[in-house]
C-alpha cells in the first residue's frame, strides 16, 4: 500500500528572488540630487499623460521576463511534442532529471533528500492517535519511472508508474489514546524503514495564458501506493519504559499492513499535495514551447 507515503513530507520549495531592477544613468543621478523619492503628483508633472500610457500599454503587453530570458538549465532532457517516442523521450527526461532531484537547484528544482512534510497521521483507529511531525523520507531520489502514457496536446496529462528500492523515515511523532488497555500520551522520535515500494501516479493539468505565452500548470495528482515490506519503531513511550515500549512497537509491526490499510487514503492525499506543488515549481517559470518543442 502507502507504507512509503506515509513518510513524503512536505518539501517546500526555496523561494526565488525577485529580478532585481536596472536603473538608467539619469535615474541614479536623480536619486543622488534628491535622495527622497518623487510623489505621484510630480511625475503627472514631469511626463506628459500619453506616454504614461504608452509606456504602460508597453509594460502590459510585454511577455514576462521568465518567457524571454529564462534558459532551459542541461540538466531538463526536452522533448519535441511530434516525437513518435514521446513517452520514451518523457521517461529518459525524468532518469536525466535525478541528480538534480537528489541535491536540488535553487530555484528550479526541490531537492527530494530529504522529501518533507509537516504532518501526516501514522495510526488513527482503535481510539488510538500517532501523528507524525516533521517527517523525513530519504531514498525518494533513487526511483524509476516506467509504463508512461503522456498527452501533452491542448492538455497535460501523464501517467505512469514507478519504483522505489528502499526508504528510510525519521520524524517526532505524538501519541494520544490507549495502547494495550493503557491510557498514553506523550511523544519522541519515530523512525520507519520501507522496501519494495511501487506507486501508480496520474498528473493531470493544462495550458494557461500568461501575456500572450503559454504556461504548464498541474491541477491534480493522484498515487496509490504498495509496500512489499516496513517496519517501524516509536522511541520514549510510557516514558522510556522499554517493556512495554517493545511490546507496542511489537504489535504495531505485527498488524503493519493492516494499519496502512486503514490509513491509506489520508496518507495519499497528503503526500499528492505535496508532490503536486513540486511538479508545478519545476515547469512554473518555463513555456510550454520551452519545454515541449514542436520540432
Amino acid at each position: 500500500m502507502s507504507g512509503a507515503s506515509l513518510y513524503f513530507h512536505n518539501s517546500r520549495v526555496p523561494v526565488r528572488s525577485p529580478r532585481g531592477k536596472e536603473t538608467t544613468q539619469a535615474e541614479e543621478s536623480g536619486r543622488s540630487s534628491n535622495p527622497s523619492r518623487p510623489t505621484q503628483s510630480a511625475v503627472h508633472t514631469m511626463a506628459p499623460s500619453y506616454l504614461l500610457l504608452v509606456a504602460l500599454a508597453v509594460f502590459l503587453k510585454a511577455p514576462p521576463a521568465s518567457a524571454q530570458d529564462k534558459k532551459i538549465p542541461d540538466f531538463i532532457k526536452l522533448c519535441k511534442r511530434s516525437d513518435p517516442q514521446l513517452n520514451e523521450c518523457i521517461t529518459d527526461s525524468v532518469e536525466h532529471l535525478k541528480p538534480a532531484l537528489e541535491k536540488g537547484v535553487e530555484g528550479i528544482v526541490p531537492s527530494l533528500e530529504p522529501l518533507r512534510m509537516n504532518e501526516v497521521p501514522i495510526i488513527d483507529n482503535n481510539g488510538l492517535r500517532i501523528v507524525g511531525k516533521d517527517v523525513k523520507t530519504y531514498g525518494c531520489s533513487d526511483f524509476r519511472i516506467f509504463n508512461m502514457k503522456a498527452d501533452v496536446g491542448s492538455k497535460m496529462d501523464l501517467e505512469f508508474d514507478l519504483e522505489l528500492p528502499m526508504l528510510y523515515t525519521v520524524a517526532q511523532y505524538e501519541v494520544s489514546g490507549r495502547i494495550l488497555l493503557i491510557p498514553i500520551k506523550g511523544n519522541g522520535p519515530f523512525y520507519g524503514n520501507w522496501s519494495e515500494c511501487t506507486a501508480h501516479v496520474t498528473l493531470d493539468g493544462d495550458l494557461e495564458d500568461r501575456s500572450g505565452f503559454k504556461f504548464v500548470r498541474f491541477n491534480t495528482l493522484r498515487i496509490v501506493f504498495t509496500m512489499g515490506k516496513g517496519r517501524v519503531e516509536l522511541r520514549n513511550l510510557f516514558n522510556g519504559d522499554k517493556v512495554l515500549g517493545d511490546a507496542v512497537n511489537s504489535a504495531i509491526n505485527s498488524n503493519f499492513k493492516q494499519v496502512l490499510k486503514e490509513l491509506q487514503h489520508p496518507i495519499e492525499k497528503a503526500l499528492e499535495d505535496a508532490i503536486l506543488e513540486i511538479a508545478n515549481d519545476c515547469v512554473r517559470d518555463f513555456t510550454y514551447d520551452q519545454l515541449f518543442p514542436l520540432e
